[in-house]
């Protein structure tokens, strides 16, 4: 079922135009129902293998003070004082 879903996905103008494609949500809701896992605890379990790499980069960010990757400087460079348009008027 899933491999004919895959294909359905990768042969299908919408999802071809919206680049769309089958992730590793996909797959591992596969595996988590073939192992007999309720569909409750998907998201759970997805969870579960990220929160190392979540915890990894929260212990860095704390450790070295550096948040330039969570939160980095916006300077605006634009025209300053500029009037709002409608987009009708555009």
């Amino acid at each position: 079922m899933a491999l004919k879903i895959e294909e359905y996905m990768q042969n299908d103008e919408y999802y071809i135009n919206q680049k769309l494609y089958p992730n590793l949500e996909f797959y591992s809701a596969v595996i988590f129902h073939s192992l007999g896992i309720p569909k409750e605890l998907f998201t759970a379990m997805q969870v579960i293998g990220k929160l190392p790499g979540w915890l990894a980069h929260w212990r860095e960010q704390r450790v070295s003070g550096n948040y330039s990757k969570a939160r980095p400087k916006q300077i605006y460079t634009g025209e300053m004082g500029r009037k709002y348009v409608p987009l009708s008027e555009r």
